[in-house]
């Protein structure tokens, strides 16, 4: 190795020219790397002719000589570097400055006023996972260059501010990259609506965990968190009570990596081939004739996104003229029954979206339109239409302080009271058909529309109610009525009204059920009839009328529901 450097140091001392060797980053090196730098220069590649410019965090450098060296770090730097130069510290008012100007460049990724509003109120986002980490203008330039490349191949398709979320953890926090996508299931998971989550304990959890991920010496586990909450609805929610919950649809219309098919295709560098339908939303809101747009709404059950289409009118709804919304409104209502899901009955389910869109859309057209349309609509409703539709009626009821519904402002009046009148009347005769055959039994969550009625007419209601219970399954209709279910973090279980004593006693109540049991027409119904009506018996049986998860759960209910079908299958040997 002599004999090579001599060789070199004499061809070097041939050129008048100085070389100048630039070795940047130093500080980002391993410990014994920095400390091999060093050497290198010192004693090994000290060549005439050649200088070296040597770019580093003083501190950061001091600490690896000294750990390495065995020596003072500040007085080994001394001895190696002969012209320290220092660079005095950019104000932070101007990174600051700089910081501001390059997101501003995120509204042009923006088509819309919506998703101009997105950005500024998802902007908590920045706060907790980029801030923090801008200290220098190295730190800006590294996030800039990052985000422009991923602005560029997503920003059309993915929130901007998602983008800038996403490519603040790949600058400053790389490992927990790996750690998102290992758990995609946490962070996108569907709307949970109405579950007890012991957020505080998960919480922690997930903070341990990703404490383990973090490498970056500004990391800040609670930060992190608090950012993916922002990020993933989702995963907010389970970490946080408060934390308000949105739909699948409404992640998808607002181009979230939070929705599970968006998240794969970003990740997957596949967004390209991930559309959204706003063109077609905005022609069917303008253009299109009636048939077509009912027929486009028809199908996109079929084709599974009829969210996503809602999701989109609910976007433009303010901007629908009112002769347009006429033919919207029929499109949607004429379809009302399919949006309704009994599992899925949360805030931002697509049955209460609907009716969301419905109630923008009579809006626009005005009392005296809206009431024509909502004549014309239920009068062609059938039971599964009314239960669909049950949260606009009670709605209406709140608007107009009637039948004992409290009257509030949270609800405007948007259709005239004998209309209103005209759809408790159609809602009763429904009702009233469906209890005289007790084809209602196999209609889940119809006990709404009892409770409608009942507060609407209660005497026709209390004389018809009687009436069915003389019925074989007459019985299990006081399981339908008065048994609530609730959902726990680890279980879900049942309530039971006792207020079914009005009309039958505890004694009378069982014998019924154990009537209804043995016809086999109580087993063609729902499941969660038959669960209500196991659960009604247990706790008829043991007077358990208050809401008690170590007592009428799951567990519980489904034993008894095996005992039956056990004694069934015995009889019919």
């Amino acid at each position: 190795m002599e004999k090579r450097k001599r060789l070199i140091s004499n061809l070097l001392k041939r050129f008048d020219t100085k070389i100048l060797i630039i070795v940047d980053d130093i500080d980002r090196l391993p410990d014994v790397q920095i400390r091999s730098i060093f050497q290198l220069v010192t004693t090994i590649a000290d060549f005439p002719n050649v200088n070296y410019l040597l770019s580093y965090e003083r501190k950061i450098v001091e600490d690896a000589l000294s750990l390495i060296q065995s020596c003072n770090g500040s007085e080994y730097l001394e001895k190696v570097v002969q012209v320290p130069i220092k660079i005095p510290k950019i104000n932070q008012e101007k990174i600051a400055d700089l910081l501001s100007k390059k997101l501003a460049d995120l509204s042009n990724y923006t088509t819309t006023e919506q998703e101009m509003s997105d950005i500024a109120s998802r902007a908590s986002l920045l706060r907790y996972c980029l801030f923090p980490y801008i200290e220098t203008i190295r730190d800006l330039r590294r996030f800039s260059n990052v985000l422009d490349f991923e602005l560029a191949g997503s920003g059309a398709k993915v929130s901007p501010i998602d983008i800038a979320a996403i490519s603040a953890i790949s600058t400053f926090e790389p490992e927990l990259i790996q750690w998102i996508l290992a758990n995609k299931n946490s962070l996108c998971g569907g709307t949970p609506g109405g579950y007890i989550s012991d957020s505080k304990s998960n919480r922690e959890s997930y903070k341990t965990e990703i404490e383990k991920v973090l490498r970056n010496k500004n990391s800040d586990p609670d930060n992190i968190v608090r950012a993916l909450s922002v990020l993933f609805p989702s995963f907010g929610l389970a970490v946080s009570p408060f934390h308000p919950i949105v739909s699948t649809e409404f992640l998808r219309m607002h181009k979230m990596l939070a929705h599970d098919e968006i998240f794969d295709a970003y990740f997957a560098s596949a967004i390209d081939s991930y559309d959204f339908p706003q063109a077609l939303i905005h022609n069917m809101a303008t253009k299109y004739d009636e048939s077509e747009v009912s027929r486009i709404v028809e199908a996109s059950f079929g084709n599974k996104n009829y969210g996503q289409l809602l999701e989109g009118f609910l976007g433009i709804a303010d901007e629908i003229i009112s002769a347009r919304a006429p033919i919207v409104f029929r499109s949607f209502v004429h379809h009302i029954k399919k949006t309704y899901d009994p599992e899925h009955i949360a805030l931002f389910s697509d049955n209460q979206r609907s009716i969301d869109l419905l109630n923008k859309l009579l809006a626009t057209a005005g009392i005296d339109e809206a009431s024509l349309l909502i004549r014309e609509a239920v009068d062609n409703f059938d039971l599964e239409d009314f239960i669909a539709f049950r949260s606009f009626i009670i709605r209406q009821e709140c608007a107009c302080g009637r039948n004992g519904f409290e009257k509030n402002t949270l609800n405007a009046q948007l259709i005239d009271l004998e209309t209103l009148e005209f759809v408790e009347q159609k809602l009763i005769q429904k009702t009233q058909e469906s209890m005289n055959e007790l084809s209602i039994l196999g209609k889940e969550d119809a006990q709404g529309l009892l409770h409608i009625w009942e507060r609407i007419n209660p005497e026709s209601y209390d004389h018809c109610l009687r009436q069915a219970l003389n019925h074989p399954l007459g019985k299990v209709l006081l399981a339908q009525l008065y048994v609530s279910k609730w959902y726990g973090s680890h279980s879900n279980g049942w309530t039971i009204d006792k207020g079914f004593k009005v009309f039958v006693t505890e004694e009378k109540a069982l014998a019924g059920i154990r009537e209804a049991v043995l016809q086999e027409d109580f087993w063609s119904l729902p499941h969660s009839t038959i669960e209500r009506t196991a659960a009604f018996a247990i706790g008829v049986e043991n007077k358990q009328y208050e809401m008690n998860a170590n007592e009428i759960n799951e567990s519980i209910v489904n034993e008894r529901i095996r005992n039956w079908e056990k004694n069934r299958h015995l009889r019919n040997e």
